[in-house]
């Protein structure tokens, strides 16, 4: 999975099998399989640049953009 954006932040869960960063100048963030490196999932609902992305368990994660907007994410 290729990007087309300025990348800010790279996270990967707790046992390495995904990795979360922003796809696009749109904040789209991309979650990949670190094994197949093929996207599962494309989270979208920030309006600002995401600055942070860190995951809180293998299936959960947090982003905050530059107007210090968190959002909590469950990937099922």
């Amino acid at each position: 999975t290729k990007g087309d954006f300025f990348i800010y932040d790279v996270a990967l869960n707790p046992d390495a099998t995904k990795a979360a960063f922003v796809k696009n100048e749109e904040n789209d963030i991309s979650i990949i399989d670190t094994g197949s490196m093929e996207e599962i999932y494309l989270l979208k609902g920030h309006e600002q640049t995401i600055l942070k992305i860190d995951f809180h368990t293998s299936n959960e994660l947090i982003t905050a953009d530059e107007d210090d907007r968190l959002m909590f994410w469950r990937l099922e």
